[in-house]
């Protein structure tokens, strides 16, 4: 990260919360987010150049591993101003092994634009991606991508939109390929035509914009663009009362207006009740300028996007209360700058050596600085920042991703989001909407240690300061000093090594790469455990009871899912807050090492019957009770070793298809789908072990003469019904 005392890249004037966007850019990986982000600052003129994916020189892919490798690791934000609004934007990673970043951006945003690659269609992490974005019910706007190629057909990718991401999704353009291999674009709702005679001369800067009548088109072209209208139109009118009246007023379907028209568009996308379409070329400057118009004309504003969640619900009333409230979507650590949050202001305003607390550490901290961000360039400002803006700060030295800021002296209730639909924010004092980011398992672990005794304490503070970063990254140390590190995948893991030797000066040395398996239990026991000892010449006395059963799907046990026995004839009504504290503790303990082969333990549910323990007793006795007693439980619910499943995505020529299917059952896979495209290739989706994939990367370049390409990503856990070595030979 670097500083500029004064940048024109770097907008910082206040804006009015309607002219304010926040947005995200989702993705496939290799679909085109990059190369669209860098025309985008180019044409915003926040740029004076336009950078290349190929030769490492990207305003938002700044990490030295992003360049090496030509790929978006790290989620990397900028600001720039487009017609008189600011948009926040926020480049993702298209990488499985990074989906948490994605998520992380998602919790913050306002809207989205989802790329396709124009001649792929629908690919494994567009829908991971899609599927995160709905959750979140943000607005869409879709840009069908690399149009210039040869097998580019938006008929195939409009069809698999529908079939595959179940989405009303329109076209609000049509391409037109030229002799010249230039694209046209044509807009149906104005009925405009834009074209570039040569966009490789001046960055697509120019390009030429004349009405229908104008163009010199084929009857047939002109016969398309009003059938795409005037479905578009049908469709609107279906959601947009307004529309149909307007539509009702004309004494042609043609009649309607383009204003009118986009308005209805607006409103279905904030609506989520449509997406846009949009064709261009981010690499040749095709079609850029036009996906920003759309930005800012169908993306919502904060304060749409505000209605949109409150929607018909008892909350509809925004907050009264000045209180400010952060949350922090993402942490990096610079050198000089130390820990820098990236924060969005859910509520009142920002200001310089502000004191705030931590919901989760339970501790004040400062801001000293606040930065508006384009990606490791940072423009310190000195102006408050409002409502839903997204900075930098500096200054908060104990907080995490994921944590929510408050003033010190505001002491919030927090409730679940069922008054939003289902959708995962939390509600602060029933009126304050702050993101709630879900906790990804990894599937991948290995060793870790330095290579002189010397850099063990710089090995931990790095694993330390990216474990706050990256909430899909852990690690841990035994008691006998063994570091194990965990995370979504070998990639991620790599990264993660070569982050620790090139920003901290350490060469760790990994072990073998293993496979994270969980255990669970088939039953149900009670189980009671007492204890009466002298510790240090005091006495301590306690007494525990517990009941344990499986409990499908409830993942990973947290202290917030430990449920007292309130009816029973106990002591429980006395529980001390620190004695439930310490039991919380133990069982933790328990469950993070299973019986079989100590993995963690999954899908179980614990209810505490009855505990007592006199006035000394202390918590560490207290806790080492509690997970000697859950751990008996354990072994007598017959224990069971749980394995990865994976969603595996194959795309291949359609001559390997048979040799891969085949392939595929071998491996204990279960086939899902296979689709065919027009380029002669064939995805085949598969649910199969990640213990029986370790070689399939060979596998596929052998059997595909190197033509073949896959994705994976974690979908459950199922019992193992293999005896195979643990460890992932990539």
């Amino acid at each position: 990260m670097h500083i500029q005392a004064n940048s024109s890249s770097v907008p910082t004037k206040p804006v009015e919360r309607n002219r304010l966007r926040n947005i995200g850019i989702v993705a496939h990986i290799n679909a085109g987010k990059t190369t669209t982000t860098e025309r985008i600052l180019y044409h915003a003129g926040s740029t004076r150049f336009v950078g290349d994916v190929d030769r490492g020189n990207t305003v938002t892919d700044y990490l030295e591993q992003e360049r090496n490798r030509g790929i978006t690791i790290t989620s990397a934000a900028v600001t720039y101003n487009w017609k008189k609004h600011r948009i926040n934007l926020i480049d993702t990673p298209g990488h499985v092994d990074f989906t948490i970043e994605v998520e992380r951006s998602l919790s913050v945003l306002d809207g989205a634009v989802t790329i396709l690659d124009a001649s792929a269609g629908v690919e494994a992490q567009t829908i991971t991606v899609w599927n995160q974005a709905a959750k979140y019910k943000l607005p869409n706007v879709i840009f069908l991508n690399k149009y210039d190629k040869p097998q580019a057909d938006y008929t195939m990718c409009m069809k698999d939109i529908k079939e595959t991401l179940n989405l009303n999704a329109k076209l609000v353009q049509i391409p037109i390929k030229t002799k010249g291999g230039f694209l046209t674009v044509i807009d149906v709702i104005n009925r405009q035509c834009f074209s570039w005679t040569d966009p490789s001369l001046d960055h697509g800067s120019k390009f030429q914009t004349e009405s229908l009548a104008k163009c010199q088109l084929d009857k047939k072209h002109l016969e398309l663009v009003e059938e795409t209208r005037e479905k578009l139109i049908n469709c609107l009118t279906d959601i947009d009362e307004d529309l149909a009246d307007h539509a009702l007023s004309c004494d042609k379907i043609s009649q309607v207006s383009g204003d009118s028209l986009a308005k209805a568009i607006r409103k279905a996308t904030i609506s989520c009740q449509l997406c846009p379409v949009l064709i261009g070329s981010s690499f040749k400057y095709v079609g850029v300028q036009q996906l920003m118009d759309a930005i800012v004309n169908y993306l919502p504003s904060p304060l749409d996007r505000e209605y949109q969640l409150r929607g018909s619900t008892s909350i509809n009333e925004p907050s009264k209360t000045s209180k400010t409230c952060l949350f922090i979507f993402k942490i990096t650590h610079d050198n000089r700058l130390g820990p820098l949050s990236y924060v969005k202001v859910c509520n009142g305003t920002l200001v310089k050596q502000q004191r705030l607390l931590s919901l989760s550490q339970s501790q004040v901290e400062q801001v000293k600085r606040i930065y508006r961000v384009f990606a490791d360039e940072l423009q310190e400002i000195e102006t408050p920042v409002c409502k839903d803006d997204i900075v930098v700060i500096s200054g908060l030295d104990h907080s995490r991703t994921g944590d929510i800021l408050v003033d010190q002296n505001f002491r919030p209730k927090i409730s679940s989001s069922d008054k939003l639909a289902a959708v995962p924010l939390k509600l602060l004092d029933e009126s304050i909407i702050v993101p709630q980011i879900n906790q990804m398992e990894p599937v991948y672990h290995c060793s870790v240690e330095s290579r002189t005794v010397a850099h063990q304490l710089k090995l931990e503070h790095a694993l330390n300061c990216i474990s706050r970063e990256d909430p899909s990254f852990t690690y841990e140390i035994d008691e006998v000093g063994i570091t194990t590190i965990r995370g979504m995948g070998k990639l991620h893991l790599e990264v993660t090594r070569d982050r620790i030797e090139s920003e901290y000066g350490i060469d760790p040395i990994l072990g073998p790469l293993q496979i994270s398996y969980r255990e669970t239990i088939d039953g149900s026991a009670i189980e009671e455990l007492s204890v009466n000892k002298l510790v240090n010449s005091i006495r301590n006395v306690a007494s525990i009871r517990i009941s344990l059963c499986s409990k499908q799907n409830a993942g990973v046990w947290t202290a917030k899912m430990l449920k007292l026995d309130t009816n029973g004839d106990n002591s429980l009504g006395r529980l001390r807050s620190d004695h439930r504290k310490a039991i919380e503790s133990g069982f933790l303990s328990a469950l993070s090492h299973g019986p079989l082969k100590g993995y963690p333990l999954i899908d179980c549910s614990i209810l505490l019957l009855d505990f007592t323990a006199n006035g000394r007793c202390s918590l560490p006795v207290i806790s080492s009770i509690a997970s000697q007693c859950l751990s008996s439980a354990i072994k007598r619910c017959s224990p069971i070793l749980l394995e990865p499943i994976m969603l595996l995505e194959v795309v291949a020529p359609k001559e390997f298809s048979g040799s891969i299917l085949r392939d595929i059952a071998s491996r204990r896979g279960l086939v899902l789908s296979t689709v065919a495209k027009n380029d002669n290739t064939i995805t085949i989706r598969s649910q199969t072990p990640l213990a029986a994939l370790g070689d399939y990367s060979e596998f596929l370049m052998v059997s595909t003469s190197g033509r073949g390409s896959f994705s994976l990503e974690l979908h459950s856990y199922a019992r193992s019904s293999d005896t195979s070595s643990p460890f992932a030979d990539y």
